[in-house]
């Protein structure tokens, strides 16, 4: 049913930084590998060099410095930008770009920059060019129709989640009773549906596919690429009859093309029917080309891909990766909300343990040696909360394995290694000050229609309490404490790799959705004054309907604003650029600040009121640079003066010479 995946695309790289082409990138089993397989030459990787975005203190002169680099770029017949993912801008001949960019970005362009991942990330666990046609049922949860969106929930479908039967799972390395992060690509010429890439989770599950007569059943909210209807046109099919109705509330110049609706019609030699009731056109089997003559002209976007039952071919389907417990690194991100003594109970004890053990080997080489590559084993498997992107010392790779060979210590006197050595143990005392040495368990996270404050995390004691959150922690808001009850869903307990929460839940206190995010899902009884310190999820709402469960204001998302289309080069760059590890230090600065003691009490009160506001302007600017991949907002349009805010006085931190040293 499916080709052989080739090898890999090998991509020419490109670096900024050393102005010359630096060796080859092997893309692995991705989308892209599967659409271009034969593009090695077409294609190159350009490395973005984040140090040139510092070169001066004017941030402004920094970036229009590096545009005029990449304007200058020479790279022959690459000139076009096909992607961009993290700090790779990919370049490609024009072919290649109309074969890929224009295809699935038609109607917003500016998503090859934003969701340019989805289409070189590695789909470790399998991929398969599919020979054969499936059959997709694609669905809405959020669909105006009410009739749609109970068909969705009865598929149990949401956020970018939705089901995949086990035969067309397992070709993929899907694990029984274990959903994965899927990537998708449509761009059969011979599809009933235009090109488009979608991403999110699947569950393998007979019951709503194969017992249905569907192989996979797709959310749209997974499809990315596609604007949504801005036309005067609703649209909704069944079984290829499609019905077109007129919006309420029309200006003249909708009204004055609705009108040529006829003519289109005839001219693509479309047979249809007036529905009396609501003026609704209905079309008998229209051609691909019939409807897409449509959507073109009356400005369909996502509705061209109407929810309905289709036969595809040819689809590029693979597994990113199965779900799986975690463990994560602990953050100052999470333990800055919580008292000095539910820190000294639940993270110093531990912290301390590994400080002692650190202390008296860090004079024994050997000991060290084992130490240090241990340490930095676990660093390869556990993730970090915030997600912190740690420089990256080139050579660590390379000495670690030196050190792990090295069982007879011959090397202990080498200079680099020495030198290597010392440089090791600084980090690990400094993650073990400012993180501890403690894990935090994580689950991926999926929905369900289960009570509001519990989850369903089948490794874990149903009647047991946990922490849950997810990065970025705007603030102590994001942790809550959930019920563990496995009862709920029967059909669930047997689910792994994953925990289970009601979709409300998960967006109103995690900004969370399931296209393969992690939830830390910690047992309380591994931090029971940190929890007896957290909130639970459960709603207390006043008279006027305002939650009292909540240490702050609630932070609201600002309308996105889209990239500026004018230039893809300068978007690329454009869309990485943010602000929010700065942000979220700020936070942490200004949320340890206290008043002066000795201060007047008047003084002292000020002083909170005038933190409380700053808080609430930073959760807020947070949450702005937290969207930049999808809006070209800034935390600076809307609040042009949080700079100058953020160098009070009263924030700064101290000078060396003032922190005393305790030994």
């Amino acid at each position: 049913m499916s080709k052989t995946p080739d090898p890999g695309l090998k991509v020419r790289v490109y670096n900024i930084a050393h102005q010359n082409f630096d060796g080859h990138q092997d893309l692995g089993n991705c989308v892209l590998s599967q659409l271009v397989p034969d593009a090695q030459d077409k294609i190159i990787a350009v490395k973005v060099d984040d140090d040139l975005l510092r070169a001066t203190g004017d941030r402004d002169y920094n970036l229009q410095a590096y545009f005029s680099q990449l304007d200058r770029l020479n790279l022959g017949s690459c000139t076009e930008v096909l992607l961009a993912s993290g700090g790779t801008v990919y370049m490609s001949e024009p072919e290649v770009a109309a074969q890929v960019r224009d295809r699935f970005f038609a109607s917003q362009p500016d998503h090859c920059c934003r969701y340019g991942s989805l289409l070189v990330s590695s789909c470790t666990q399998g991929i398969a060019s599919l020979e054969r046609p499936i059959t997709v049922k694609i669905v809405d949860f959020e669909h105006e129709n009410e009739i749609e969106r109970k068909v969705a929930k009865d598929l149990r479908v949401g956020d970018c989640h939705g089901k995949i039967s086990p035969r067309l799972a397992k070709m993929l390395g899907g694990k029984e009773n274990t959903p994965f992060q899927f990537r998708l690509a449509n761009s059969s010429s011979n599809s009933p549906l235009p090109a488009f890439i979608a991403k999110g989770t699947v569950a393998i599950d007979s019951r709503r596919t194969e017992n249905r007569g569907y192989d996979l059943v797709l959310d749209r909210s997974s499809i990315k690429g596609w604007a949504n209807n801005t036309g005067p046109i609703k649209v909704s099919q069944i079984n290829n009859q499609w019905r077109l109705t007129p919006k309420p509330n029309l200006n003249p110049q909708q009204l004055a093309d609705l009108s040529y609706l006829p003519t289109i019609l005839q001219n693509q030699g479309v047979q249809y029917q007036i529905d009396p009731n609501d003026q609704s056109y209905i079309l008998q089997q229209p051609s691909k080309q019939a409807l897409d003559v449509l959507a073109h002209a009356y400005d369909w976007g996502r509705d061209r891909l109407a929810c309905g039952v289709y036969q595809m071919p040819e689809m590029v389907l693979g597994n990113n990766s199965n779900a799986e417990l975690q463990d994560y690194r602990n953050s100052w991100q999470l333990t800055q909300w919580y008292s000095p003594q539910a820190i000294e109970q639940d993270i110093v004890p531990a912290t301390v343990a590994e400080a002692e053990y650190l202390k008296s080997i860090q004079n024994d080489y050997q000991l060290l040696a084992q130490y240090l590559v241990k340490n930095h084993d676990q660093k390869q498997k556990l993730k970090n909360l915030e997600e912190e992107k740690e420089p990256e010392d080139k050579n660590e790779f390379g000495l670690i394995e030196v050190l792990r060979a090295d069982t007879r210590g011959e090397l202990a006197n080498h200079p680099k290694i020495v030198s290597f050595c010392r440089d090791q143990l600084r980090k690990r005392w400094l993650e073990l000050a400012t993180k501890g040495a403690n894990t935090l368990e994580s689950a991926m996270a999926q929905p369900a229609d289960i009570k509001p404050g519990t989850v369903i995390a089948p490794h874990l004691i149903s009647g047991s309490e946990v922490i849950v959150t997810r990065y970025p922690i705007i603030n102590k808001d994001n942790i809550r404490r959930y019920v563990v009850d496995n009862e709920q869903i029967p059909e669930l307990i047997d689910t792994r790799g994953c925990v289970f929460i009601n979709p409300n839940d998960a967006m109103r206190y995690h900004q969370c959705d399931f296209d393969g995010d992690q939830l830390v899902c910690t047992p309380c009884d591994l931090l029971p004054t940190i929890a007896a310190e957290t909130r639970t999820a459960r709603i207390q709402l006043d008279a006027e309907g305002n939650d009292l469960n909540r240490d702050f204001n609630p932070v609201v998302k600002k309308q996105k604003k889209a990239y500026p289309q004018s230039d893809l080069k300068h978007m690329a760059l454009a869309v990485r650029l943010n602000s929010i590890g700065r942000i979220a230090n700020a936070i942490g600065r200004v949320n340890c600040a206290q008043p002066n003691p000795e201060a007047d009490i008047q003084d002292q009160k000020y002083f909170l009121k005038f933190k409380r506001e700053l808080m609430d302007v930073l959760f807020d600017s947070l949450q702005v640079e937290v969207d930049s991949p999808k809006s070209s907002s800034r935390y600076s349009d809307y609040y042009p003066d949080l700079n100058r805010r953020l160098n009070s006085q009263a924030f700064a931190l101290p000078h060396w010479s003032q922190v005393k040293l305790v030994s």
